[in-house]
């Protein structure tokens, strides 16, 4: 009876070939791996509008979406380069000018946490630093719609972009022709 098994040779070529061709897969992994966080933030901004305008149609108040101030998603930052700390969907109480921030006080209906390595970018049409809805869905007077763009840190040629259309704040997801990264 012959016993039939490997060689020490075959398996140390088995185990050659193999970390081989692991090494050259590896960087072809992490580019998914960015690419599927780059969507997933966009798809988490783009839920999130969508759920402010919706609630502003549903409870017949102002909702605004914000940039987070800081890591512990409590309040609004009025610096335009905070979108990478997350933002918040809350009710809006100003009186219209879109000025309120915000704060513990102050009904914050959901919020999202920042990705690490993505620089979110918010340029808008008519100025402004958050987006805000009114009862009836449309922006408010003063938000005329703008382009969120979700940059990679690493490689600026991978990037993501939330786009609001004007007066009727319509949202739509984009690509990287959508978004300004430099």
């Amino acid at each position: 009876m012959k016993i039939r098994g490997f060689t020490l040779l075959e398996l140390l070529v088995t185990i050659a070939i193999a970390a081989i061709l692991l090494a050259v897969a590896a960087p072809s992994f992490t580019g998914i791996i960015r690419g599927n966080a780059l969507s997933s933030a966009r798809d988490g901004l783009y839920s999130a509008l969508q759920y402010a305008r919706s609630e502003a149609l549903t409870r017949n108040v102002a909702v605004a979406v914000c940039a987070a101030a800081d890591e512990n998603l409590n309040a609004c930052s009025d610096d335009e380069d905070a979108w990478a700390n997350g933002w918040l969907v809350f009710i809006d109480s100003s009186t219209g000018n879109g000025a309120t921030i915000a704060a513990a006080n102050t009904d914050i209906l959901r919020v999202h946490e920042g990705s690490n390595g993505i620089e979110v970018k918010y340029v808008t049409n008519g100025g402004g630093k958050h987006v805000r809805y009114l009862s009836s869905g449309i922006l408010a007077s003063g938000f005329t719609g703008g382009v969120f763009s979700l940059c990679d840190v690493d490689d600026e040629a991978r990037a993501r972009s939330v786009l609001i259309g004007t007066v009727a704040g319509q949202i739509r997801t984009g690509g990287e022709d959508d978004a300004d990264c430099t």
